[in-house]
C-alpha cells in the first residue's frame, strides 16, 4: 500500500483517463497534494505512468462529498 486517503467523491475513471500517462499522473499528482487528517502517503512507492494500481474506494465518516481511497501497486512475481 502507498497512500490512504480522504479524497472527493468524483468518479476516478469517469474523470482520469489512465491510459493517458499525463492523466495517470495528473491523479497521482493530486493524492499527493491531499493535506488531510487520516491520510498515508508514502512518497518512495509513489507511481509513475505505465504502473498497474489498485484502488479501492468506501464512504468516508458518511460525508456524501468524499470517499476514503486505498491504493497499492500491483507487483508482478516472476514465475
Amino acid at each position: 500500500m502507498f497512500a490512504a486517503v480522504p479524497y472527493s467523491s468524483i468518479h476516478i475513471l469517469h474523470y482520469y483517463n489512465f491510459r493517458s500517462a499525463q492523466r495517470y499522473t495528473a491523479f497521482f499528482e493530486s493524492v499527493y497534494q491531499t493535506r488531510k487528517l487520516g491520510m498515508h502517503l508514502d512518497k518512495v512507492l509513489k507511481p509513475v505512468a505505465g504502473e498497474t494500481v489498485l484502488i479501492l474506494s468506501t464512504s468516508h465518516r458518511g460525508d456524501s462529498d468524499q470517499r476514503y481511497l486505498v491504493m497499492a501497486k500491483v507487483i508482478k512475481v516472476p514465475n
